[in-house]
């Protein structure tokens, strides 16, 4: 999902997604991405390595 290269930290994100807000907090960075259908997620990087650490899906009620 992501990785350092050179002083760059890349994180793939689905065709067609959009980058909403993202935070910082305790050396880790959250994006939120929107992608296909409106589905919400956020992906979790830890900046000191540039490994993802997670992703949270955020699915409407109906259709969990």
């Amino acid at each position: 999902m992501s990785k350092w290269n050179s002083e760059t930290l890349r994180v793939v994100i689905p065709d067609g997604a959009t980058l909403g807000p993202s935070q910082y907090h305790d050396g880790k960075m959250i994006l939120q991405v929107t992608g296909p259908e409106d589905l919400i997620r956020l992906i979790v990087v830890d900046l000191a390595t540039g490994e993802p650490l997670g992703n949270v899906a955020l699915i409407p009620e109906s259709k969990a």
